[in-house]
Order: C-alpha cells, then structure tokens, then sequence
C-alpha cells in the first residue's frame, strides 16, 4: 500500500496543472463594426489558390451583380481592423443617396485611418466594412481619408440606416460613459 501511495504521489507530480483562469488572457472583444484592410495582393492569391497570408483572416462577401444577382468574392482582410466602432463620432444616411453613409471619425481614428490610406494605393487597394462578422462592403479607396468617409454601395436603404444605427448607438454610449476619453 505504501509503495502505491509513494507511485501515486511520485506520479502526481509530473502531471502538468493548468494555471488559474486568472493568469490566462482575456480575450480581446470582437469589434461590432470593424474596418479592415483587404490584402493588396488579394485578387492573385485568391486567383492562385494561396492559402491565406499570416495576419489576415479569410472572408466570404456577398453582394449583388449590376444585373441582381449575387455573387461571392474571398477575401482576405487584416487581423487588425484599422478603426472600429468605437472610432466614429457620428454616421447618418445620405439623403442624396440612401444607399449611402457619412461617417465622421473622432480624432484618433481620423489619424489612425489617414496614416493606413496614406499608405494605400488610391483606385485600387480596398477596406473591408465588416458588422457582427459579415462583410457588408468592401470597396476600393477613392482618396485618402481622415476625418470623414462616405460609403456608397451599401445593399439597400435597410443596411444604410442599420449600419448608422450601430455606429451611432455606440457613439451615443461612448459621448455618456464617464471613464471615456474626450476625441
């Protein structure tokens, strides 16, 4: 008996314990509106077959054709999103176009999204709008952007006003909470 209790107490030891949840990392929260880079050389490696590049994530977008029917594109689209929801200061709907958006970013994001456009070719390098994980539009870049940002193309008047309501929400909770930073 005593032998067992020495192989049991030997054996014990060299089973790893996991540390406490406490030591492990928290998860970092899943933005509800992200804006993400597409990956410049996206058309090619997709045309290839590549697999996806490190530090990019695969995405299926859906949307409509000129003549209506839908299609499908992957993309890969930066782990990192340039701005998120909590960037904006304020969306509406444009009115001159309801398949439109403008979207106003706060200080930081408006420097955060001119130094990743910057850097982007005009006419050709994309952003992806992803909401609740779906990309919702993924158009090219028409010029450098800082401050303001219409998005056009959207799939319909519902996702214009849907897509306003989420940025705006949230701004409207960053503008009340009192530990956020002024923009």
């Amino acid at each position: 008996m005593k032998q067992l209790l020495c192989l049991l107490a030997l054996f014990s030891t060299w089973i790893p314990i996991p540390s406490p949840a406490a030591d492990a990392p928290e998860p970092s929260p899943v933005p509800l509106v992200a804006f993400r880079a597409v990956h410049p050389d996206n058309d090619r490696l997709v045309a290839e077959g590549k697999p996806c590049p490190a530090g990019y994530t695969p995405y299926i977008y859906g949307f409509r054709n000129c003549q209506g029917q839908i299609e499908q594109e992957k993309l890969f689209l930066s782990n990192t999103p340039i701005v998120t929801e909590s960037g904006v200061r304020e969306a509406q709907v444009d009115l001159s176009m309801p398949h439109a958006i403008n979207i106003t970013l706060n200080t930081q994001a408006s420097k955060t999204m001119k130094e990743a456009t910057s850097a982007m070719k005009v006419g050709k390098d994309r952003i992806a709008i992803v909401v609740e994980g779906r990309v919702v539009n993924a158009p090219c870049i028409m010029a450098v952007i800082s401050q303001s940002m219409i998005i056009n193309s959207l799939h319909g008047e519902q996702d214009a006003a849907h897509l306003c309501d989420v940025l705006n929400r949230h701004a409207a909770e960053q503008k009340t909470s009192p530990s956020s930073p002024a923009a």
